[in-house]
Parts: structure tokens; C-alpha cells; sequence
């Protein structure tokens, strides 16, 4: 049973280790590893781990971790993106003397990866939506 199991895996590595392979017998020194390569260590990093992968297709661990991490973490902002996340919250200032406690969460709109997360207690309505529209102005 686990020779079948250890032909199953090595199976699933032999196309993309001889890519690899013949990419490495034709490259020019420093030359960096082609995305359709990475793409395809990628797939089966998730399927056989990190580990087996890199030392399979004698990559860097650290490398191909770090690209299967940032791949894992564009799948699932592409799916906040795809309307998991709200896009759009109204505040009413229906009472101005109301104070509220809250936590608030902005992101900026050109670089992704800027947020600002404050925590707010007891502070008024009005207040509260000057503070938004300050930060919003700047933001943009």
C-alpha cells in the first residue's frame, strides 16, 4: 500500500520536475525562475506540502512558502473583493448628543495594503462623522 501511495506522488511531480529540469540545463546564470514554473510548484505545494515540493523540485522552502502564502492571501481578497466585505456602511446623525462606542476600519483606496483601525469609546455622533470625512479627504 505505500509503494502505491510513494508512485502516486512521485507521478504527480515527474511533468514539472523535467520542466524544471530542462529549464535549469538551458538557463543563464541569475536568470529567475519562470512564472509558469513557480505556478505549477504552486499547485503541487498545496496538494503535497511545502516541503516535499521545494526539496522534489529543488527550490527554495522559504520562497516557494512565501509565494504559496501571498497566492493564499490574493484568493481570499479576491473573494472580500467579490462582495464578502461591505463596501458601503451609513451612520445616521439623527442625534447629534448620542455618543457610541465602535470600531472603525478604513482602507486606503489606491494602496491596498494601507488601513487605519481605530477604536473609538464615547464619542459623539457629530464627531464621528467629522472624523470620516477627514479621513476620507486625506485617503483620497
Amino acid at each position: 500500500m505505500q509503494t502505491r501511495e510513494r508512485t502516486s506522488w512521485r507521478e504527480d511531480f515527474t511533468d514539472t520536475q523535467q520542466s524544471f529540469e530542462t529549464w535549469r540545463a538551458g538557463r543563464q546564470r541569475g536568470a529567475k525562475i519562470p512564472e509558469p514554473l513557480w505556478e505549477a510548484a504552486l499547485v503541487l505545494a498545496e496538494q503535497h506540502g511545502v516541503a516535499k515540493t521545494a526539496a522534489t523540485l529543488k527550490l527554495d522552502y522559504y520562497a516557494l512558502k512565501r509565494r504559496l502564502t501571498r497566492d493564499s492571501a490574493s484568493a481570499s481578497s479576491s473573494a472580500d473583493d467579490a462582495g464578502t466585505q461591505p463596501r458601503f456602511v451609513e451612520v445616521s446623525l439623527a442625534s447629534t448628543t448620542t455618543t457610541i462606542t465602535c470600531t472603525l476600519e478604513v482602507e486606503g483606496r489606491a494602496d491596498r495594503h494601507s488601513k487605519l483601525r481605530l477604536e473609538l469609546q464615547g464619542i459623539a455622533l457629530a464627531d464621528l462623522d467629522a472624523l470620516l470625512r477627514s479621513v476620507w479627504s486625506q485617503s483620497a
